[in-house]
């Protein structure tokens, strides 16, 4: 597939005198709306961990970072642009592989053009906008997102929707500068001053019949056939590998499998 051309939005609309940007200022100024703050979060997840490319409308996932990991970002918010009745619940449906009631979300990939009923990316952003109704809402406060992240395994075994209490279980409550290798001192006193984990601690790490680790897209592995291959979800175990510690496969064709090293290509991508 073709990527698109990447507007600046200085490009100029025929006959009407305006510009993208113009379009782009009557379209996405309520940046309080679910449209708009979708799109918003998943930029600033696609910026805090390097991504370079530009969204692709249904895709299986929404972020592709350089290593390889494929994430998915998901939206939910305290105040919304209408008047709210009763108290707020806030909940992450509409995830690519969950069951909403009878029916399975499927995905479509852009890359394939086919459907799967899998949840397809390895790991899940999901952002809170953490703004109450009784307070004035600025869009441009990235300080008023909360972000947790989840690997697949977790995630699929919650279905379509994740509560509260799944997301307060989660890897812990980041801030925009955690999504990225290191910690935010600014933020330390918004979190209670804990460390956080990092996007590159819950990516799942493939490990090779000759017990090597790699990330996803690792160049030493071309081709879709795992049969041989162990797979390892648990969150840090990417980083215990780099450290030196062995770890071994929890899911995958050959569980317990365990990888003695990491790929020194995928180290220099991490």
């Amino acid at each position: 597939m073709t990527d698109p051309v990447r507007l600046t939005g200085d490009e100029s609309f025929t006959d009407i005198g305006a510009t993208v940007r113009d379009f782009w200022a009557y379209a996405l100024s309520n940046l309080k709306e679910n449209a708009a703050r979708g799109y918003l979060a998943e930029f600033l997840v696609a910026k805090a961990v390097g991504a370079m490319g530009s969204r692709i409308e249904w895709d299986a996932y929404d972020v592709l970072a350089p290593e390889g990991t494929t994430i998915e970002v998901k939206t939910s918010g305290h105040a919304q642009t209408w008047e709210r009745r009763g108290p707020v619940v806030l909940k992450f449906g509409g995830l690519p592989g969950g069951r909403e009631g009878t029916k399975v979300k499927r995905s479509w990939s852009a890359a394939t053009g086919g459907m799967t009923d899998a949840f397809v990316a390895d790991v899940y952003v999901f952002c809170v906008q953490t703004t109450t109704a009784d307070r004035p809402y600025d869009g441009l406060d990235i300080g008023a997102w909360d972000f947790y992240v989840l690997p697949r395994r977790v995630v699929a075994g919650t279905g379509a929707v994740v509560p509260k209490n799944e997301r307060d279980a989660m890897t812990g409550k980041l801030c925009i500068h955690d999504m990225a290798p290191g910690t935010c001192a600014l933020c330390s006193p918004r979190n209670g001053g804990t460390s956080a984990s990092t996007l590159a601690d819950t990516a799942v790490v493939y490990v090779s019949p000759s017990h090597v680790g790699h990330l996803a897209g690792c160049s030493h592995k071309d081709d879709e056939d795992f049969s041989r291959w162990g797979e390892i979800t648990r969150p840090g175990a990417w980083q215990d590998l780099r450290n030196g510690r062995a770890v071994a496969a929890d899911t995958g064709s050959r569980v317990s499998l365990v990888a003695n090293e990491a790929c020194k290509s995928c180290i220099a991508r991490s």
